[in-house]
């Protein structure tokens, strides 16, 4: 799925960023062309969150990192990065700009104008079973069989599957418990990361 790749894709390409840090020269600019090579498969995988995950990440990293900034050793694989993902960014807006538009709610691409009508049911779908289950859930791995019910009592041309909203799908199958020790690890992981950063900063 694309979405479980962007997600990979988006912790491999935070953490080769770390990799412009290092010692040896070649290593740094290995780092820079896997930033850029796991920035343009980020892109090609259209997941808004995975984009918004790298906006934010690299936004945190640069501010951690920033005392290193100054040391003049990592002043080209800085730049290798920069070009790079302003070349690979226009080259992805001149060859994707209509399903760019299409995801933004403007334009008429029709592929992208079913995913997004398509997401909109599934999401509705996830609300009406987390309201109607809203502490057991459905159980892991249930939420397609569930949707399945929904669409019967509908018109669409579906079949049931996964809502595209990772949150409210663990939502709607492990329940509001289920869903809170969800955000509960992740935000422990996140202070976990934060930590660290703080102290390779420090050493």
């Amino acid at each position: 799925h694309p979405n479980v790749a962007a997600g990979a894709l988006l912790i491999g390409t935070l953490a080769s960023a770390s990799l412009m840090f290092a010692a040896r020269r070649v290593v740094r600019l290995i780092g820079a062309v896997l930033v850029v090579v796991g920035f343009t498969a980020l892109l090609l995988t259209f997941s808004r969150g995975a984009w918004l995950g790298l906006a934010v990440g690299g936004l945190i990293g640069l501010m951690l990192m920033l005392p290193q900034m100054r040391r003049r050793d990592i002043r080209l694989p800085l730049a290798v990065t920069l070009i790079g993902v302003i070349v690979v960014t226009g080259w992805w807006l001149n060859s994707y700009l209509p399903f760019v538009l299409a995801r933004a709610g403007e334009g008429q691409e029709s592929i992208e104008l079913r995913s997004v009508a398509d997401r909109i049911v599934f999401t509705d779908f996830a609300l009406r079973s987390i309201a109607e289950r809203p502490i057991l859930g459905v159980g892991i791995g249930n939420f397609p069989w569930r949707s399945s019910y929904y669409i019967a009592e509908t018109f669409y041309a579906l079949r049931g599957d996964n809502v595209h909203h990772v949150y409210l799908l663990a939502w709607a199958e492990l329940g509001t418990p289920g869903a809170l020790m969800l955000i509960g690890a992740l935000s422990a992981a996140f202070i976990c990361v934060v930590a660290l950063f703080a102290i390779v900063v420090v050493c």
